[in-house]
């Protein structure tokens, strides 16, 4: 994306593993997504590109992308949902992406290469909880205990993308949910089924 006008550019491949965008000299936006592997996802985000001849090349490996997450006190817990965000702020606006991610092996990203401190932010926000073992929907079902964590990062995508969290450093809330026929459920803010 130019970050001075409104204009979004989109590859051609020219051939496996080779995308090729022609655009006017500038500073750009890049917010991408490369599948090289079965059920995995790699994030390609740059927060200030400059292309200023007339042969600029970027080279962008997958297998420099870690996994994002959040590693907790609970040895049992798992991921009930992990939301990452790429937000720029542009000459016209803010644009971006966020993804949702089930699982920490299926979703990496490749810390950035440049930055743009206050324009760009990267962030995290992950619902981890003890899985309730049916292999089901929601799948965390009385969990004794719910994870929610946030972390951002601003100027570029870091390279430590994942957050060792104690419980010591956390507050403890208690929080009681009620549903007002039997047999319906309930939704947090976040949309997160919670039984």
């Amino acid at each position: 994306m130019d970050t001075n006008r409104p204009v979004t550019y989109y590859p051609n491949l020219d051939s496996p593993g080779t995308a090729v965008v022609h655009v006017p000299k500038g500073g750009y936006y890049l917010d991408g997504v490369a599948y090289d592997q079965p059920n995995v996802q790699t994030a390609l985000t740059e927060p200030a590109l400059m292309v200023d001849g007339d042969h600029t090349q970027y080279t962008f490996d997958t297998r420099d992308g870690v996994s994002p997450g959040f590693v907790v006190d609970k040895p049992d817990s798992a991921v009930a949902q992990e939301i990452v965000s790429f937000q720029m702020t542009t000459a016209y606006g803010v644009v971006g992406s966020s993804r949702y991610v089930w699982d920490y092996a299926s979703y990496r990203v490749i810390p950035s290469r440049t930055s743009t401190p206050g324009a760009f932010k990267f962030g995290l926000r992950g619902q981890l909880a003890r899985p309730d073992g049916t292999g089901g929907s929601p799948g965390f079902h009385a969990s004794p205990y719910l994870y929610n964590l946030q972390f951002t990062a601003g100027g570029r995508v870091p390279a430590d993308v994942t957050k060792e969290v104690s419980d010591r450093g956390l507050a403890h809330v208690v929080s009681t949910y009620a549903v007002a026929m039997p047999g319906r459920v309930g939704l947090d803010i976040g949309e997160r089924l919670l039984g």
